[in-house]
């Protein structure tokens, strides 16, 4: 049985959130202005950003091309916010922390 990691999750919800907030306001726009670039209300904008929602991949890429900044400036900026030098820090540390799931496992976060 997996190993329930949502303060793991919680973690990385809210490093990116934090990301998504500094690249926002790097392009002077409110939360209300990304909602409308993204379809969403300025209140599931400061929820993103809270790290309180999950991103799913779709949602991500929709913000990030609002955002006119790529997947890879993105993980730059979770792994400098982060504290890691690179992105196989970061996800070698994942990796560690999901040792315990087994290939055929899948695991959701709700």
């Amino acid at each position: 049985m997996p190993v329930n990691n949502k303060r793991n999750s919680a973690v990385i919800n809210q490093a990116a959130g934090a990301v998504i907030r500094s690249l926002r306001k790097e392009k002077n726009l409110s939360g209300y202005d990304l909602g409308c670039l993204t379809g969403l209300s300025q209140q599931q904008i400061s929820r993103y950003e809270r790290g309180s929602n999950h991103l799913t991949l779709n949602l991500l890429i929709a913000i990030l091309l609002a955002l006119d900044t790529t997947p890879e400036d993105f993980l730059y900026q979770m792994n400098i916010h982060c504290g890691f030098t690179d992105s196989k820090n970061m996800l070698s540390v994942f990796r560690k922390e999901h040792s315990s799931f087994n290939d055929d496992e899948t695991v959701f976060y709700s």
